[in-house]
């Protein structure tokens, strides 16, 4: 086949210089500094003793819906996750709340939703890592609520927890000038966002099953549009005690 062209930057941004996949660490394994002796190495059967059953293929019907199903949940989450940025913006303060660094000076052009698209045509990262943008950006505003989604944040505050997202989550992912060019900034403010976004949530990326399977399903419910979501905290958040009487 043909190979994929490199993403066209946004028209508003200078483009970043072409870069590559970088793999993920090297596959070999070298134990050093170890005190136990060494062991004989042992020739190993040849395969034709090996009495192993053939592994019985499956059936293409079986494959094919496997896979059409497998790509179903994968859309369902990402389109989860623009209905559910898209949400909050009801929430948010008109003027957008406090200026941070996480602010535009105008609302982008092209939409949430949209942006979202591009990010998942370019980005190539697994599907956990839309659960885990969604994660980092909910720690963010519970741990500091003057850093709202609105239409001024939220495609900062999503290109910067998906990037982060896939250099934790992935093994093979892509370097900052090749998210930046995707996300339509330069590359030093890609950096800066993702310096800042680590030190707010104190470098917290790790997540635990029961978590991920929360927002996992919150995903699915705002794209089935089971239920309204008013605000991601708001649901993740533990209950507030009553008031007293």
């Amino acid at each position: 086949g043909t190979a994929e062209q490199p993403p066209q930057p946004l028209v508003e941004v200078e483009a970043a210089d072409e870069v590559t996949p970088r793999p993920a660490a090297c596959a070999a394994v070298v134990v050093v500094g170890t005190s136990t002796p060494p062991v004989a190495e042992v020739a190993a059967p040849p395969i034709a003793c090996l009495k192993v059953p053939a592994p019985v293929p499956a059936p293409r019907e079986t494959v094919a819906v496997c896979g059409a199903l497998q790509d179903f949940c994968a859309e369902e989450v990402v389109t989860g996750l623009g209905i559910t940025l898209h949400n909050l913006f009801s929430v948010s303060p008109a003027t957008g709340g406090m200026m941070t660094i996480f602010h535009s000076i105008r609302a982008p052009r092209i939409g949430i939703r949209d942006y979202l698209a591009r990010l998942r045509t370019y980005f190539h990262c697994s599907l956990e890592c839309y659960v885990l943008a969604l994660v980092y950006i909910d720690r963010l505003i519970q741990r500091h609520p003057k850093i709202v989604v609105s239409p001024l944040t939220s495609h900062r505050l999503l290109v910067c927890s998906l990037t982060l997202a896939a250099k934790f989550q992935d093994d093979v992912f892509y370097n900052n000038s090749y998210y930046a060019k995707v996300g339509g900034l330069h590359t030093l403010e890609l950096n800066k966002l993702e310096t800042k976004m680590l030190d707010y949530l104190d470098f917290r990326l790790l997540v635990d099953p029961q978590e991920f399977q929360l927002y996992h399903g919150m995903l699915r419910q705002a794209a089935s549009g089971a239920r309204p979501q008013p605000s991601v905290a708001a649901v993740a958040a533990p209950p507030r005690p009553p008031p007293p009487p």
